[in-house]
């Protein structure tokens, strides 16, 4: 069974992942997560776009490292009310169809984060996926395994008309996330979890343990450190992009997941496998090292090598487990954006927690990966000042 540290996290992580905060539905992350960093930073801002600062003064000064993790998930929002009363939704974040048919829903009628209404996405009866065969048959015929698109799913919650819908509090534009809370992966014994919103709560959780642990030791970091909750990554590092104006840091150290490898084989056709190849990272292996990754052509990140190499020297130096990353495909995060902050550019690298199932109500990670990602992120805003040389020869 689990320790008692990896108690103590799993509980934290449960905390966090069960705020909702689809991106642009971040106020009850933000109000938590405000609440929670008061007592372990310095100073506490929140800009218009939803991006909370605990900025922690370094002893020296004359320099600041942002270090950013995002506080949305991935979720959907309500199109239209049909006037049988089904609801029509649309992803926000990268949610193919498949992750989301057949699910239970949380439908939030305020920003409150609380109280929310169930809905179920409705799916065909299993009895009709069968063909006269049935259960005889190891393969479904193909045309009935498809999965429709968003425009065909609708979402069920019990209603008659559109009226009751309206008289429930529900109306187009309400936020609407996965019903799975955080559990353990088996009987916990490897310190494996599995949730909704695990990205990237469990980046934002890595910055609260950095920032518990410094206030415990009572020591601090050589730079200004902005340890920053953005808004808006899944949309497109929306909130990034603000924060990286608003703080002109000289260093940026992001925090999110990254995919995993999963399952067996290759992880070629329909096979929910997922290589190696296509997910360089391992759960339990440790923090990933990131030096590179791109979700689309032009966007993303090759991680500064002079901070990198820095990084992997503080992992050695203080015995953290870690993996590289070495280019991931498909993703990318808000250092991304950062990088772009200041004239004449911003040192960017991203520490990587690695994640299976990324994007659906079953992600899962591992407590200790998360841990030592605090681990490493403490040593570098420690070591890290004005006098680091980062520069490109």
């Amino acid at each position: 069974m689990p320790d008692s540290e990896l108690q103590r996290l799993f509980d934290e992580l449960r905390w966090l992942t069960d705020l909702p905060g689809t991106a642009s539905f971040e106020q009850p992350v933000v109000r938590a997560l405000r609440e929670r960093v008061a007592d372990l930073a310095d100073k506490v801002e929140v800009d218009l776009m939803g991006n909370l600062y605990a900025i922690v003064r370094g002893e020296e000064g004359g320099c600041k490292i942002i270090c950013p993790a995002h506080s949305d998930a991935v979720g959907f929002i309500i199109r239209h009310i049909e006037p049988n009363g089904l609801l029509r939704v649309m992803n926000l974040g990268r949610v193919p169809p498949y992750l989301v048919y057949g699910q239970r829903l949380r439908i939030y009628r305020d920003d409150s984060g609380r109280d929310p209404l169930f809905g179920v996405v409705g799916t065909k009866p299993g009895h009709i996926l069968f063909s006269s065969a049935g259960a005889e048959q190891r393969a479904y015929p193909p045309d009935r395994l498809q999965v429709p698109n968003y425009d065909d799913l609708f979402v069920d919650v019990g209603a008659l008309s559109a009226d009751e819908v309206r008289d429930m509090g529900v109306r187009p534009g309400l936020e609407l996330t996965y019903d799975r809370d955080l559990r353990w992966l088996g009987d916990g014994r490897h310190g494996l979890v599995t949730s909704r919103a695990l990205d990237d709560r469990v980046g934002c959780l890595a910055l609260l343990e950095t920032m518990r642990s410094l206030r415990a030791a009572g020591r601090k970091p050589r730079a200004d450190v902005y340890f920053t909750f953005c808004s808006q990554e899944e949309l497109g590092l929306r909130g990034a992009q603000v924060s990286g104006g608003y703080v002109q840091p000289d260093i940026c150290i992001g925090v999110d997941g990254t995919i995993s490898a999963s399952g067996f084989g290759v992880g070629a056709g329909p096979s929910p496998g997922t290589s190696a190849t296509e997910a360089p990272s391992f759960l339990g292996a440790g923090v990933g090292i990131s030096y590179g990754d791109q979700s689309a052509p032009g966007r993303g990140l090759l991680g500064n090598a002079k901070l990198n190499a820095r990084l992997v020297e503080l992992a050695r130096e203080h015995d953290v487990p870690h993996q590289l990353e070495g280019h991931a495909t498909y993703i990318t995060s808000d250092a991304a954006a950062i990088q772009y902050a200041k004239r004449g550019g911003c040192p960017s690298v991203t520490l990587k927690v690695p994640m299976r199932y990324t994007h659906g109500p079953v992600e899962s990670c591992s407590l200790r990966d998360i841990a030592a990602t605090a681990r490493l992120l403490e040593a570098a805003v420690v070591a890290l000042g004005k006098d680091t040389d980062l520069s490109f020869i």
